[in-house]
C-alpha cells in the first residue's frame, strides 16, 4: 500500500485513541511529541508495541470497506421499479477491554453508506449503528451489564401504486436506548439464563412520529450434544405512541388513548459447528411473535418464522449464507376494504457473503442480497435483488 495512504489511515484510527487516552488506565503514559508521533507512524511494528503498552488491556481493531453494486429496486417499489449502480462504504470498530477480575468492556460502531447514481428520487441509503455494554462481575456466577445504544436510519422508499400515482416517502429514524442485563452461570452445570432489558426513544419524524420502546428478554441456553448449542428466548415489547391514534376495524382513527402496541415472542435457535477445528458452523431458528394493539385490533396480526444460516472461516476465506421466511397474518384488517379475506403477506430474504484475502490487510468481497414480499394487498408487494463487488481493508487489528 503507498505510504502516503497507510499514514492517513493510521491517523484516522490513531487520533481518536490519543484523545480517549486520558480516560483509559494505562501504564507509562508519556505525551509525545510531533516527531515521535511520525516515528511511530513510519514504524507500524513500532506503532503498535506502541499501543500495546499505552493500552494495556484493551484491543482495538477497523476495518472499511468499499465497493460498487447494483439494485434491480432500489426503492423496493411495487410498480415500475428502479434499478441504479452505486458507490457502497462501509467502516466497523471494535474496541474490548479484556476481561479482569472486576468485569469487560465492548463497544462496536457500524456504519454504511450507499451513494445511488442515476436514480429518480433517491441519492443515498445509510444506517449507523453504535452500541456499548460494561459487564460488572458481581459473583463468580452472577454478571451484570449495563448498554447504551444509539440507530439511525435514512431511506427513500417508493409507495406508488400506478404510473398517475406516485408516491416516495423519505424514513428517517433514530433511536436512542438504554438498558441492564443479568446473566447467570450457575458453577455445577453448562446452562446459562439471562434477562435483558431495554428503553428506547424512538423518532420516525413525520412519518410515524415518536414513540416509547420498552423490552424485556428472557433467555436460556446450553449445550445440547457435541459442538452444538441451544438456545431459548422469549420476548416482550411495548410501544407508546405520543400522536399516533388508535384505529377502528375500518383503519379510521378513533378518539380516545393514543396508539399502543404490545408484541411478545418465543424464538428456538440451535447452532452446531462442524468439522475438528469449526471451520463451519451452522444456524437454525423459528419464531414465532403476537402482535396486538390497545384499540379495536386494527393492528394485530400472528407471524411465524424460519432462518437458516451457514458460517465459514478458512485459510484467508470467510462467508456466509442465510436463507429466511416470515408469514404474518392479520386478525381484523382486510385484503381490500369490502373483503371478507384477511390480510396476510409471506416475506423472503435470502443473503450471500464471501471474502478472500490477497494480500495483508486487504481482501476482495462478495455481497449478494434478495429479498419479496408476496401478499393479498398490493402496496405489501415487492422484490429487489442487490449485489456488491470491492475490498475490504483492515485499518487495525491483528490481520
Amino acid at each position: 500500500m503507498n505510504a502516503t495512504i497507510r499514514s492517513v489511515l493510521d491517523l484516522i484510527v490513531l487520533i481518536p485513541l490519543l484523545l480517549l487516552l486520558p480516560y483509559f488506565e494505562v501504564a507509562g503514559q508519556k505525551d509525545l511529541s510531533d516527531e515521535a508521533l511520525e516515528a511511530l507512524l513510519d514504524d507500524e511494528e513500532a506503532l503498535e508495541t506502541w499501543l500495546d503498552e499505552e493500552f494495556s488491556g484493551w484491543d482495538f481493531s477497523s476495518n472499511a470497506k468499499v465497493g460498487w453494486g447494483y439494485s434491480d429496486n432500489v426503492l423496493l417499489a411495487t410498480v415500475n421499479p428502479q434499478s441504479g449502480d452505486y458507490l457502497h462504504t462501509e467502516l466497523e470498530l471494535f474496541l474490548l477491554k479484556f476481561p479482569d477480575e472486576k468485569g469487560e468492556f465492548f463497544a462496536f460502531l457500524n456504519g454504511r453508506d450507499l451513494r445511488y447514481f442515476d436514480v429518480d428520487g433517491a441519492d443515498k441509503d445509510q444506517i449507523l449503528l453504535i452500541d456499548a455494554e460494561w459487564k460488572r462481575y458481581l459473583t463468580d456466577s452472577l454478571t451484570g451489564a449495563l448498554e447504551g445504544q444509539y440507530i439511525f436510519l435514512d431511506q427513500v422508499l417508493d409507495l406508488s401504486l400506478s404510473d398517475r400515482d406516485v408516491s416516495r416517502e423519505r424514513i428517517q429514524y433514530n433511536g436512542y436506548g438504554i438498558g441492564g442485563d443479568l446473566l447467570f452461570s450457575p458453577l455445577e452445570s453448562n446452562n446459562k439464563f439471562s434477562l435483558e432489558t431495554m428503553a428506547l426513544h424512538e423518532d420516525f419524524q413525520e412519518v410515524l412520529g415518536e414513540n416509547f420502546l420498552g423490552r424485556i428478554e428472557l433467555s436460556w441456553e446450553r449445550p445440547m450434544w457435541q459442538d452444538a448449542k441451544f438456545k431459548g428466548e422469549l420476548r416482550s415489547e411495548i410501544r407508546d405512541y405520543d400522536s399516533r391514534s388508535a384505529r377502528d376495524a375500518f383503519g379510521r382513527p378513533v378518539d380516545g388513548p393514543l396508539l399502543e402496541t404490545k408484541r411478545n415472542s418465543a424464538t428456538l435457535d440451535v447452532t452446531q459447528g462442524w468439522g475438528k477445528e469449526k471451520f463451519l458452523s451452522s444456524s437454525f431458528q423459528v419464531k414465532y411473535s403476537e402482535n396486538r394493539d390497545n384499540g379495536s385490533g386494527y393492528y394485530d396480526y400472528d407471524q411465524w418464522a424460519l432462518e437458516f444460516s451457514l458460517d465459514g472461516d478458512w485459510e484467508g476465506i470467510e462467508s456466509r449464507f442465510s436463507i429466511g421466511v416470515d408469514e404474518s397474518k392479520f386478525l381484523i384488517q382486510r385484503a381490500d376494504r369490502f373483503s371478507p379475506e384477511p390480510r396476510e403477506k409471506i416475506d423472503y430474504i435470502a443473503e450471500f457473503f464471501v471474502r478472500k484475502e490477497l494480500w495483508k490487510r486487504i481482501s476482495v468481497y462478495l455481497l449478494g442480497n434478495y429479498e419479496e414480499s408476496t401478499s393479498n394487498v398490493v402496496e405489501d408487494e415487492y422484490n429487489v435483488f442487490s449485489a456488491s463487488l470491492g475490498f475490504q481493508i483492515d485499518l487495525w487489528g491483528d490481520s
